[in-house]
């Protein structure tokens, strides 16, 4: 039989998956808003493409090594927490980060500080996403009614990276364009809020 175009959103009838996916899809789009401003800050300060690869590398390093660490971790302790947790560490980086940029303490003033605390920020900021990331994929089906849903619900994940994908870099760039890019880390961090605000749900 044909299948309704509605259907494509069953997973979205539960009302624990509907919180967390729009949670989800709040700080997806933060995450992407910030991928623009952190390569176009570091480019900005320093002109420098082997600083922008350092930025990718300390970001990679630890998915590389924790990522079966976090893997155990998600199986052993409350999913829910654990990501409220790495959520709010998360938000705490990003704001910290806006507070230096509209401080001064980032920025062409002080260049060489500025790419140590961007760096290690980098670094923290992907240890936590780390630990975020097993716990994410291992939630969803405590979040369906049915495991007939399961599929749908990866589908509907997936649809949210490739939605913020074009619309998050859209909305850095205009933010760096008319507010300067501090404004796109207070938007990642009002977002990170936003996925918490859902988990708690």
């Amino acid at each position: 039989a044909p299948r309704s175009r509605f259907e494509a959103f069953d997973a979205l009838k539960y009302p624990n998956y509907r919180w967390y996916w729009f949670g989800l899809m709040a700080v997806v789009t933060g995450y992407q808003v910030l991928f623009v401003a952190q390569g176009w800050l570091v480019y900005d300060l320093t002109g420098s493409p082997a600083l922008l690869g350092a930025m990718g590398a300390a970001t990679a390093i630890p998915q590389v090594f924790l990522t079966p660490l976090a893997g155990v971790m998600a199986d052993r302790v409350d999913r829910r927490r654990l990501m409220v947790v790495t959520q709010l560490g998360y938000g705490v980086i990003m704001m910290t980060l806006a507070v230096l940029l509209l401080t001064g303490v980032l920025g062409s003033a002080n260049i060489e500080l500025s790419v140590i605390l961007l760096l290690v920020a980098s670094f923290v900021a992907s240890v936590v996403q780390t630990f975020d990331q097993p716990a994410r994929m291992a939630l969803v089906p405590q979040l369906l009614g049915s495991r007939d849903d399961l599929l749908n619900a990866i589908a509907l994940q997936n649809l949210v990276w490739q939605v913020t994908s074009i619309v998050g870099p859209a909305i850095g760039g205009l933010l760096i364009a008319g507010f300067g890019v501090a404004a796109c880390y207070i938007i990642t961090s009002g977002s990170v809020l936003a996925m918490v605000a859902s988990l708690l749900s």
